[in-house]
This record gives C-alpha cells, sequence and structure tokens, in this order.
C-alpha cells in the first residue's frame, strides 16, 4: 500500500500541519529517545497524532527511513 510520506527537515515544536492528510516525518530530537525521526498521520478526529514510530537515526538516513516509515505504515494497514 504506496503512500506519499511527506519528510520535514526541519525541527518541529508541537505538532506539525500535515499536507493534504499524508503522513509525515519529521527530524529532531526527542526527550526519551534521542536524536531521530518522528512519523506523524492523521488521526480518528482529523488532528495529527504521532504514529507512535520513532526511527532513530540522522539527516542522511533519511532514504532508510523512508522506506522503514513505508513498511510499518504497510504492516500497520493489514
Amino acid at each position: 500500500m504506496p503512500t506519499d510520506i511527506e519528510v520535514s527537515y526541519a525541527a518541529v515544536r508541537g505538532t506539525p500541519t500535515l499536507p493534504a492528510g499524508r503522513p509525515v516525518l519529521t527530524w529532531g530530537t526527542h526527550p526519551e529517545h534521542g536524536t531521530g525521526w518522528t512519523l506523524w498521520h492523521r488521526g480518528h478526529g482529523g488532528h495529527a497524532e504521532v504514529v507512535g514510530y520513532f526511527i532513530p537515526g540522522d539527516l542522511t538516513d533519511i532514504d532508510l527511513v523512508v522506506r522503514s516509515a513505508q513498511a510499518y505504515l504497510d504492516h500497520r494497514a493489514r
């Protein structure tokens, strides 16, 4: 189930705005997990929420991160 994942390299404070309802990967420092990527999607109420999926890594890991996020979303959709 291919999904067009938006990637945001800017640090996000608070909840990001999801463009056209697409999932968004944001990069930054998580207080519990350290530096990496957080996957967001539109929740049941129509608001952005964390999928509960954090991918540790650096900015240069984007190809691997997008593939990992896509695999997670595909698995979750089953």
